[in-house]
């Protein structure tokens, strides 16, 4: 089975980007950059499945991650400075 994870992303008026896995326990991230966010994503996603989801490392191999714009939900008014959904493979770490 293979299992598939939210996060959203939300940049602030500061342009300081948060992260956020509502079903991925304990994920809460702040950077300044894109590039920092993808790197921390890749580095902390699969340590939280492996500790907080119990998954396996071919759990976590096979894992979505599907990354969208937390903006668009909570105010659909406004535009969203991000614009686009993606999906973030995630590798077992040690």
């Amino acid at each position: 089975m293979q299992h598939e994870f939210t996060v959203k992303l939300i940049v602030d008026e500061d342009g300081i980007i948060m992260a956020q896995g509502e079903d991925i326990q304990g994920l809460v991230l702040e950077t300044k950059s894109m590039e920092e966010m993808s790197k921390e994503l890749v580095r902390l996603i699969p340590r939280l499945l492996r500790s907080n989801h119990n998954l396996s490392d071919d759990e976590i191999a096979n894992a979505l991650i599907h990354i969208v714009d937390g903006r668009q939900e909570q105010r659909p008014s406004r535009s969203p400075r991000l614009m686009w959904e993606d999906t973030l493979p995630v590798r077992a770490v040690a």
